[in-house]
C-alpha cells in the first residue's frame, strides 16, 4: 500500500506527544525509518512511500486559528536499496516542475515515469521539501 508524503507529515503531528514546527525553514528534510532496530541487521519495515503527491502541509506552532499550516514541495528523495542498515546502494530522484529524473551514478539520469516512483517508493530512505511562500 502507498503512503503520501501528507499521510506521513499527520502521523507524526499526532502522536501522543505534541509535535510541530516552531519556525519556518527553508528546506525540511525528512527521514523515513526503513529499518526495526533489532541488533545490527535490523528488520526492514513495510513503507512504501508515494512520492506523486509533491506537496504537503506541516503545522507551525500554535493552535486552532493561532496555527499555521506551512506547505511544502518535495525537490528530491534518497533512495536506499539493501537488506540492512550497514549495506546497500544509494540512488536519487530529483524532481522538476513537471517530471522526475533518476539519477544512478555512473549512468546519465533517466526520466522516472509513475510506474518508476511507485516502485521505488519502498526505497524511499529521505525526502528533501523546500517552503512555499504563500
Amino acid at each position: 500500500m502507498l503512503v503520501d508524503v501528507q499521510t506521513l507529515a499527520d502521523g507524526w503531528v499526532h502522536q501522543s506527544a505534541l509535535h510541530e514546527l516552531t519556525g519556518r525553514p527553508a528546506l525540511l528534510l525528512l527521514q523515513i525509518g526503513r529499518f526495526q532496530d533489532e541488533g545490527q541487521r535490523g528488520e526492514r519495515l513495510g513503507h512504501c512511500i508515494d512520492l506523486r503527491a509533491r506537496d504537503f502541509f506541516v503545522p507551525r506552532s500554535g493552535r486552532g486559528a493561532d496555527q499555521e499550516l506551512l506547505l511544502y514541495r518535495i525537490r528530491a528523495a534518497v533512495l536506499h536499496t539493501g537488506r540492512s542498515r550497514n549495506s546497500g546502494h544509494y540512488r536519487c530522484v530529483l524532481f522538476q516542475e513537471h517530471n522526475a529524473w533518476l539519477v544512478d551514478d555512473d549512468t546519465p539520469a533517466t526520466e522516472a515515469d509513475a510506474q518508476v516512483l511507485e516502485r521505488e517508493g519502498s526505497n524511499v530512505y529521505m525526502i528533501l521539501s523546500t517552503l512555499l511562500e504563500s
